[in-house]
């Protein structure tokens, strides 16, 4: 088909009939500035209908809705006129030949690829710049700006449909760096000024896109260790948690949806998640895990461990408020609460994982099970039976730390004296049986050892696989004079058959 440029420029080759139909909706043109494309030839009588929609065309996307207002909607007979009209069109020979329809979609194609092509390269070379600023701290450039533009222009390459996907990669390969180190202050600051909703929320399943290629390559890589598998995820989860805290609320709700969406799906980071936020927002959570196979209860405090001082101060008040709430619970006269819960607690705070979130609190945890051990009753049973629930690692170093606070002589092993927790040992006993009287604590000491051997399940094998406690045991079913110092007491246990 040849292209007819009469037709294009919206004239009429009818010089009253379709003059006059146009001057009731269209003013003319102004005749001192005639138009360039009256030069073709006349039309053909055929395009009358086609040429007085042109202009009604043309109205339409210069004035809006004004235009809408002025011409009249077509009638049915028109719309049946003008379809059967179109069927049949006519060239002039006096036009100048173009290319056919496909030729022109081809020619245009090729342009856009073009326009593409270049402004891909244009946007590399603008991420080979910003590559050279990752990874980086709290502030980028200590500016004004401080990275804002850059942040949003990042941004802006990772929003899907606009972008090749090699270009979306790399932006969001640059924020998994700051993710990973958990220097996301920037990032937030300009997710909350640059996205909306939508954006925000495609912005998060396509991080959760990423997770998931990693978390495969990492389960078809044989060298790589468990703790690293476990560990992956976390700083993520972390950012999401964080996100959550936004001051706009569409992306508060964004990141709830996203949760909800994680809990169908099995995966590190929807488990990661969900215990952070079941930890965050619910005060009973960790009481309700009892009843789970300790391994939940430990993972949980695992993801904890890998929190950062000051980068959520919402988790560390929780766990502030848990520490407050176990010094109330052992300041009471009668204990109406179940201890065991409470024993969980003091034993993941007695790890090292925590010592950098609160200053100390090692110790601290270790002072409050020494306390369990000097009161007895309830509180032996409360110890014993959370100590028989834990593994098998957990068991001896509590054990391990209560024979050595007992006796440090037995610490033989040269740079392991933890006098710290003597100190603790020596006044959590002082508050119980005061003066200080070793042969009561040691008698309390063997008691408490044979209560616990008799507990059936790991704690009585974790028992019977250390010497010093095997001697122990033996020492007190066949029983010599009960020792009354520390030296009488390590004479014994370390010249029986089981030490020997």
């Amino acid at each position: 088909m040849v292209l007819n440029l009469r037709r294009l420029s919206g004239k009429s080759s009818r010089s009253s009939t379709g003059s006059q139909d146009l001057t009731n909706f269209i003013s003319p043109p102004p005749k001192e500035i005639p138009s360039p494309l009256e030069i073709c030839s006349p039309l053909s009588p055929d395009d009358s209908v086609s040429e007085r929609e042109s202009p009604r065309r043309s109205l339409r996307k210069s004035s809006g809705s004004q235009s809408q207002a002025l011409l009249p909607s077509p009638s049915k007979d028109s719309l049946v006129t003008e379809t059967g009209e179109s069927l049949w069109t006519e060239s002039s020979g006096s036009t100048i030949p173009g290319p056919g329809a496909i030729t022109g979609r081809v020619i245009k194609a090729i342009g856009n690829i073009a326009v593409v092509g270049i402004d891909n390269v244009i946007i590399k070379r603008r991420m080979a710049t910003y590559r050279t600023l990752f990874p980086h701290g709290r502030y980028v450039d200590q500016t004004e700006d401080d990275g804002w533009e850059m942040y949003s222009e990042i941004l802006e390459f990772t929003r899907p449909g606009f972008y090749p996907p090699s270009i979306r990669k790399d932006a969001l390969d640059l924020l998994m760096i700051q993710i990973n180190i958990r220097e996301t202050h920037q990032l937030m600051r300009a997710l909350d000024e640059y996205f909306d909703h939508e954006d925000f929320r495609a912005f998060l399943y396509q991080l959760l896109d990423l997770d998931t290629e990693a978390s495969q390559r990492a389960s078809v890589n044989t060298f790589a260790s468990e703790e690293a598998k476990f560990s992956a995820s976390i700083p993520l989860a972390i950012f999401i948690f964080r996100l959550s805290f936004s001051q706009r609320r569409s992306h508060r709700i964004a990141v709830n949806s996203f949760l909800l969406g994680m809990c169908s799906m099995k995966s590190l980071l929807g488990d990661h998640l969900l215990r952070i936020f079941k930890f965050g927002q619910d005060s009973d959570y960790l009481d309700s895990l009892e009843d789970c196979p300790p391994e939940e209860r430990q993972t949980l405090w695992k993801v904890l461990a890998y929190l950062r001082p000051g980068e959520l101060l919402y988790l560390e008040e929780r766990l502030r408020s848990r520490l407050a709430r176990i010094d109330e619970i052992l300041k009471q006269g009668p204990v109406k609460v179940d201890l065991r819960s409470v024993c969980y607690d003091l034993i993941e705070f007695s790890r090292n994982g925590l010592e950098h979130l609160m200053e100390n609190i090692r110790v601290w945890a270790y002072s409050r099970i020494f306390t369990f051990l000097a009161r007895g009753g309830i509180f032996w049973e409360a110890l014993i039976s959370t100590l028989a629930k834990v593994p098998h690692g957990d068991q001896y170093r509590i054990m391990s730390r209560i024979l050595y606070c007992t006796l440090p002589a037995l610490n033989l092993s040269p740079g392991t004296l933890d006098l710290e927790l003597v100190g603790a040992y020596h006044d959590a006993m002082q508050s119980v049986f005061s003066p200080y009287d070793e042969s009561r604590i040691f008698d309390l000491f063997f008691r408490f050892v044979i209560q616990a051997f008799s507990t059936q399940g790991s704690l009585r094998a974790a028992l019977m696989l250390d010497q010093h406690f095997l001697s122990i045991i033996i020492l007190c079913l066949a029983p010599p004079p009960p020792p009354s110092t520390s030296d009488e007491m390590l004479r014994l246990i370390t010249q029986t058959y089981a030490t020997r």
